[in-house]
């Protein structure tokens, strides 16, 4: 009886060394984000002299390496070891994870070069709609024109008396459909940025709260977009945006705290293919 504790001692250690052992392999596997991945990418940064060609490679190795583990764990099912699940399921996760690290890296180096004021849509200030101005008011009014919002510039004068479902008003001014506009910055009462909202925001609120909610209910707050400068690299600003991947849009703000812009999907994509022309024009 006196000796049991220490047998139960040796197997709760055994088994924490056979865990950690576990643990040091996996990692030594070449997957983005792992240690394995980080040597495989220093030591092609060490040969190459190139930073993004190492972070490539170490890309491309995680997804052989989990190429490998994918087909092992299939061998092993066939076999008759249900331990295949968890190889392929490793395999799975290798896989995924260094082909979006492979996209970060390729669409940061297309962007080398650019900045956000090289990207961002429209001339000058893109149009701000006032946060406290209630949701049906926003709808009813449409977009104002004479402005830039989110890339599409509106002629002319104040759209009124618009609907979301109509193309055009009186006057033949756009609505907010015909607008393009996919994302509207908010600004507050002293004219400052104030929050980010978006067209899918919107349908998400039910008719009959349209008098009741103002958009900045109904928009993201300020503290939760990412905010840029027109100075700041657009490969730094996407690289910060990966971070956060549930929000995909950036709002640009002015000097003075004003907004400048707002910066789309799209418009990350329409860099990255300004980036490999401008590459293209440089090469010899």
């Amino acid at each position: 009886m006196p000796q049991r504790p220490g047998r139960l001692l040796v197997v709760v250690f055994t088994g924490l060394a056979w865990i950690n052992a576990v643990l040091a392999i996996f990692n030594l596997l070449p997957g983005a984000g792992m240690d394995g991945g980080r040597l495989v990418q220093a030591l092609a940064w060490a040969r190459s002299g190139d930073r993004a060609r190492g972070a490539v490679t170490a890309a491309r190795t995680g997804q052989f390496a989990g190429a490998l583990l994918i087909a092992g764990g299939v061998a092993t099912l066939a076999f008759g070891y249900l331990g295949g699940i968890w190889l392929g399921l490793i395999g799975l996760a290798m896989l995924a994870s260094s082909r979006a690290q492979a996209r970060e890296v390729l669409a940061i180096t297309a962007m080398a070069g650019l900045r956000v004021r090289d990207v961002v849509p429209g001339p000058g200030s893109a149009a701000a709609i006032p946060g406290w101005q209630t949701v049906r008011s926003f709808l009813d009014g449409g977009v104002q024109a004479g402005s830039t919002v989110a890339g599409s510039t509106v002629a002319g004068s104040t759209v009124a008396d618009s609907t979301v479902a109509d193309s055009t008003v009186a006057d033949g001014t756009p609505s907010l459909a015909a607008s393009g506009a996919t994302a509207f910055p908010l600004r507050d009462f002293e004219g400052h940025a104030a929050g980010l909202l978006t067209l899918s925001q919107l349908a998400l609120v039910p008719a009959d709260r349209w008098d009741r909610l103002r958009l900045i209910d109904v928009a993201t707050p300020l503290g939760q977009v990412v905010t840029t400068t027109v100075d700041e690299p657009m490969g730094q600003l996407l690289a910060r945006l990966s971070i956060r991947p549930a929000t995909p849009h950036a709002l640009v703000i002015a000097h003075d705290g004003t907004p400048a812009g707002v910066l789309t999907p799209d418009d990350f994509r329409r860099a990255g293919q300004l980036g490999q022309l401008a590459d293209r024009r440089r090469a010899p």
